[in-house]
């Protein structure tokens, strides 16, 4: 096992993991920890993360792009067309970047430090939840 990490000491002395001091932050961090696990143990079987929050995120923009492809209309027609057609937004309008960014900052913070596998919607309401 390859364990990249800021920090490596609690794994001095212990043969369960090869340490690489890594600042994931950095770009190119991720794809050297996985060519070095390639390098020494020839394959991946497991990629793992711990100590700090990990947010994905998806964006229904591609969805409209692909739907104004379809139908030979541009991206904001459809999103106009799609969005009057499932009754509109509960807010009266789109999520702002900024307001993503908040939500990421907060789930990425101590503050949510004890939530995990946590589903959390920002479309402005038409998604339909039960």
């Amino acid at each position: 096992m390859v364990a990249g990490a800021r920090d490596t000491k609690s794994l001095e002395g212990r043969d369960c993991a090869t340490p690489a001091v890594s600042d994931l932050a950095m770009p190119a961090t991720p794809a050297a920890l996985v060519q070095r696990a390639i390098d020494e143990h020839h394959r991946i079987d497991v990629l793992a993360t711990t100590d700090g929050p990990i947010v994905n995120g998806e964006s229904v923009n591609a969805f409209f792009q692909t739907a104004g492809d379809a139908t030979g209309v541009d991206a904001d027609t459809a999103s106009e067309r799609i969005i009057v057609g499932i009754g509109g937004f509960a807010t009266g309008r789109f999520t702002t970047p900024e307001e993503v960014a908040t939500l990421v900052v907060l789930l990425a913070s101590e503050r949510t430090g004890n939530v995990t596998a946590a589903n959390d919607l920002i479309d402005g309401g038409p998604t339909r939840t039960t």
